[in-house]
């Protein structure tokens, strides 16, 4: 009898490891998701203040040139 529960007894040590490596490899995978979703919220940050910028900038076009626009009409 004890030879089987030996076995039994190595097969779920075996199971536990591979279970713990598993989880280990999870781990550094959020890990790195972590990091890269930190990289991704940065660079997002930064294009959308690049893009408020263009925002004015194209306003100020469009006011410059109705401006420009209606000084020519009512000359």
């Amino acid at each position: 009898k004890s030879v089987p529960e030996e076995g039994v007894k190595l097969e779920i040590t075996e199971r536990v490891g591979k279970l713990e490596i598993a989880q280990a490899r999870t781990e550094e995978r959020l890990d790195n998701l972590e990091g890269w979703q930190k990289s991704q919220n940065c660079t997002i940050k930064e294009v959308n203040k690049k893009v408020d910028k263009l925002q004015y900038w194209i306003m100020g076009v469009m006011a410059a040139a109705l401006g420009s626009l209606f000084v020519n009409l009512f000359k």
